[in-house]
């Protein structure tokens, strides 16, 4: 199991990265401002990347040589292990797509853990910050304002919105496969009258 630093804030992203649809640059961007204008607070902050790592995503993280012994990239791990993972952590982060039509994988679990979270949209109409919004604290940094700007936001954040170690089992109720199948039936019912 991964050890997690229990005197940091512990923040992580769950999931993979695909060149042209989803990138980390963001966020290792606001990494490195972050380092070189407050150490001390980016020195209470451990980031962690789970999920399986490709070539694309290992190139952008080498282009960032001076946080590149902060990137913690702990691969591939199985769905009970990922879900203990993002209990424990204090803040999750996530990444839109460049995509309008699709949403990231772990959407429904973000929204069940209650996490508090950072994400970094890709376009404008972003279908993660509008999914979530209403369920859970969430922050969208805009990479086209300043890194002062977004790391004034981020560290706001982490001071207002505190990590929550309870689950909300109702946020996901309306996306449980029971749910979603009653909804089907419902309509084809409708349809057939």
């Amino acid at each position: 199991m991964i050890h997690l630093h229990i005197d940091k804030t512990n923040i992580a992203y769950f999931g993979s990265f695909y060149e042209n649809i989803r990138s980390p640059k963001a966020l290792l961007d606001l990494m490195a401002f972050i380092k070189e204008r407050d150490g001390d607070f980016y020195s209470r902050i451990k980031f962690h990347f789970i999920g399986q790592q490709n070539n694309y995503s290992l190139n952008v993280f080498n282009q960032y040589p001076d946080i590149s012994p902060d990137i913690n990239c702990h691969g591939f791990l199985q769905r009970d292990h990922a879900m203990a993972l993002i209990a424990k952590m204090d803040y999750l982060v996530n990444f839109g797509n460049t995509t309008d039509y699709h949403l990231p994988s772990r959407v429904v679990e973000y929204l069940f853990f209650n996490k508090p979270t950072v994400n970094f949209p890709a376009i404008a109409d972003d279908s993660f910050s509008d999914f979530v919004s209403p369920y859970i604290p969430l922050l969208n940094i805009n990479p086209s304002k300043s890194l002062e700007h977004q790391y004034q936001q981020f560290k706001d954040f982490l001071k207002e919105a505190k990590p929550k170690n309870s689950a909300n089992p109702k946020a996901i109720q309306p996306f449980l496969a029971d749910t979603i199948g009653q909804a089907y039936l419902d309509l084809f019912q409708k349809s057939s009258n």
